[in-house]
């Protein structure tokens, strides 16, 4: 799936979230406002570009295929191309930036590594696959086959929430399974996991550097000398990146440009924060900031509850994952800065619940 460009703060994907703080009145208005907006926005996009799609269809498929616009951020562009000459109908995302390109090279590398696992065809059934990819003259871009199917955030309006996240889980334990190992939190592994995405928090949401050290302490002690399973993530695991068909089968999972090798414990916490941010119709900041004060409904919630960590500060593996879980936009935050909106609404509180000094 690609990156619509909307963020990857839980309130941005769907407008039912804002209905108790708006009325249902005032939230069907803003929900019929806003999609005519992403249809003028795709619409003016696509004339903006087309010279680039246009190509970028003839180096790809040696024509014009029929194609629609399905996303667009910054950073790159996703068109929705049908079938033609027997080939499958399939996404292609075209770079747009420096970032956007090396995004898309993380993304099959990705797929290369997860082809090369033995046992997870059933894994590999839903997931985008390479058709190809370009980086030489041209456009850089990456074809992929397409997944049916609409979006998890989409549909947790009217589908039980605990039902998808557990046909998620399901499928990614596979993944685990086949690759599972264990790690140690030793320094280069909480430089890894702790030191490093707190940097990323201290320039993508202006902060100064005294005023991230309680923060990089809280979680590095946390974890620090503890043993923990590990093997291939996902990386950036949330319902957002999940499809659904209408039956309420799992149809896809995308979002794999962030997969590597970790603790599990970090698919299974960002995949809970960003489900009790759904079920709970909050925003992210808000929903950690009370998990800091109380723990106990992440340890128990479905994508994370049974699952084995010999931690006792819960708290560290809180605000870890909530970092894991920031990245995308922190990442961009690097060269476009991040909004002050987003910041206030994803970051602010949980600083404030974890006694973290303010940006400046």
């Amino acid at each position: 799936m690609p990156n619509t460009g909307e963020g990857y703060a839980l309130g941005d994907d769907s407008v039912w979230l804002w209905g108790p703080r708006l009325g249902t009145r005032t939230a069907q208005v803003v929900s019929a406002a806003r999609a005519s907006l992403a249809r003028w926005k795709r619409g003016w996009l696509a004339r903006s570009l087309e010279p680039v799609i246009n190509s970028t269809l003839a180096q790809a498929y040696d024509g014009h295929p029929g194609w629609e616009t399905v996303g667009s951020s910054p950073d790159s562009h996703t068109i929705a191309v049908s079938g033609k000459g027997g080939r499958p109908a399939a996404h292609i995302e075209i770079a747009l930036s420096p970032w956007g390109a090396e995004l898309l090279a993380q993304r099959e590398l990705a797929m290369a590594n997860l082809g090369s696992i033995t046992g997870l065809a059933s894994v590999r059934a839903i997931v985008p696959q390479p058709v190809s990819h370009h980086v030489g003259p041209g456009h850089h871009y990456l074809v992929e086959t397409a997944t049916s199917g609409r979006s998890g955030v989409d549909l947790a309006g009217h589908n039980p929430v605990d039902d998808m996240v557990g046909k998620v889980v399901e499928v990614v334990d596979k993944l685990h399974q086949a690759t599972a190992d264990v790690m140690v939190f030793d320094q280069e592994n909480l430089g890894r996991w702790a030191l490093r995405p707190v940097q990323s928090l201290r320039v993508g949401a202006r902060l100064s550097s005294e005023s991230v050290e309680p923060l990089k302490e809280r979680i590095s002690s946390g974890l620090r000398g503890v043993s923990v399973g590990s093997a291939q993530l996902h990386g950036h695991l949330q319902l957002g990146h999940a499809q659904f068909g209408q039956s309420g089968r799992l149809t896809g999972l995308s979002g794999w440009e962030w997969s590597q090798r970790g603790p599990v414990f970090v698919d299974r916490g960002v995949l809970a924060l960003s489900s009790m941010a759904l079920e709970s119709k909050q925003d992210l900041g808000p929903v950690v900031a009370g998990l800091i004060a109380d723990p106990g409904p992440f340890v128990s919630h479905r994508a994370f509850g049974g699952h084995e960590l010999a931690v006792a500060d819960s708290v560290a593996v809180i605000l870890a994952c909530w970092l894991v879980g920031m990245m995308p936009n922190l990442r961009a935050a690097t060269t476009r800065p991040a909004s002050p909106y987003w910041i206030a609404r994803n970051v602010l509180p949980v600083l404030r619940a974890a006694g973290v000094g303010q940006p400046v």
